[in-house]
């Protein structure tokens, strides 16, 4: 697999760049057999993705992205790899979340009353919301005043706000929480 990218990866490089930042999805379809039984195992999917940031990381992160791949044939030794059925590679525009201070809903959403738009000043919002799903407060839970000095979410150290969309992962560890942000 590194072989053959290698010698794609000036034309895959040259398109990328303009691009800058993206989101690149490396997806791969393998092909097994088990030669005792006669049985053909195909259709065996592996993908893994990387953010592209800066166009010196193109070439390092595909390669990556391939040997993890290759790591994954050696895997499955118990069935004998045959070959790839196909190799994807996916580009797209790259546009993290961004949080930021409170804004108004759109009406058709305030009027429903199912969600809470908690009333900051400051980039802490993630925090303010993940709070308010524990405390649930009834009485005006959009004031900040209810979550600003609240201690109940536990803060992954080196976190900062408003934070990456990488750093979920380690509240949800810290808290024994599952975060959905759309």
């Amino acid at each position: 697999m590194v072989i053959f990218i290698k010698r794609v990866l000036p034309q895959i490089t040259q398109m990328m760049k303009n691009k800058l930042p993206l989101k690149v999805h490396l997806s791969a379809l393998f092909d097994y057999a088990n030669y005792s039984t006669m049985r053909f195992i195909k259709y065996w999917r592996k993908s893994f993705s990387s953010i592209i940031t800066d166009p010196s990381q193109i070439i390092p992160k595909i390669i990556v992205m391939c040997e993890q791949l290759d790591d994954q044939i050696e895997m499955k030794d118990s069935v004998p790899f045959r070959g790839y059925e196909e190799l994807i590679i996916n580009t797209l525009k790259y546009s993290p979340l961004r949080g930021r201070q409170c804004f108004e809903l759109p009406s058709i959403l305030n009027n429903k009353k199912a969600l809470i738009n908690i009333k900051n000043k400051d980039t802490k919002c993630f925090l303010y919301c993940l709070i308010a799903s524990q405390l649930k407060i009834v009485c005006h839970p959009e004031r900040v005043r209810h979550y600003e000095n609240s201690n109940i979410i536990k803060i992954p150290e080196g976190s900062t706000f408003p934070p990456q969309y990488e750093d979920f992962e380690k509240y949800e560890d810290l808290n024994n929480l599952m975060i959905n942000v759309f």
